[in-house]
C-alpha cells in the first residue's frame, strides 16, 4: 500500500477491483468513504492492494 499522488489517492483509500489484467495488475475504482463518489479509476499492482475488513 502506498500513496498514489498522481491520482490524488492516499494509502487506505477504499476501492473496488473492476478489471483483472493478470495475477498482479488490476484496474481499481477508488471511492469516497461513503461510497458515493468516484475519486479515481487507475491501474495498480497487487502489492498496492490489501483486502477490506469490516
Amino acid at each position: 500500500m502506498r500513496d498514489l499522488p498522481a491520482d490524488g489517492l492516499t494509502a487506505g483509500t477504499l476501492g473496488t477491483i473492476v478489471h483483472v489484467y493478470d495475477d498482479h495488475t488490476f484496474e481499481v475504482e477508488f471511492v469516497t468513504a461513503g461510497g458515493g463518489r468516484t475519486l479515481a479509476v487507475t491501474t495498480v499492482d497487487a502489492a498496492d492492494l490489501r483486502p477490506h475488513t469490516e
